[in-house]
């Protein structure tokens, strides 16, 4: 099949990204009191032959230890989550503009 855009290739490759990542800060945050858990996280690989471009890699952090023994930092997940948020709203938005486009096109601007 050949896509439709590469533009809704790659933001859907990048909302599952951001989807991805958002469950693994929420696991994360609720394992914020586990003595010797270490904070995971997605990050984009690039791949050619994946769509959009690239594959999600969920890594460890390297983060230090904390006193209580939990590699997590609930202030800095926080932070991360929202801004994680704030990029899968954007995609999101500029996901369903690309989709306007086509549903113009597809009706000659006829509502």
């Amino acid at each position: 099949m050949v896509p439709a855009s590469p533009l809704l290739d790659r933001l859907e490759a990048g909302l599952g990204l951001a989807s991805l990542r958002q469950r693994l800060l929420a696991q994360d945050a609720a394992n914020a009191e586990t003595p010797g858990y270490r904070p995971l996280d997605a990050v984009a690989v690039a791949d050619p032959a994946a769509p959009g471009g690239f594959r999600a890699m969920v890594v460890a952090s390297a983060a230090a230890m904390r006193a209580d023994g939990s590699g997590v930092d609930p202030d800095q997940e926080v932070v991360a989550m929202t801004e994680n948020a704030l990029w899968y709203q954007a995609m999101a938005s500029q996901a369903a503009a690309e989709l306007a486009r086509f549903r113009t096109a597809v009706t000659e601007g006829r509502q």
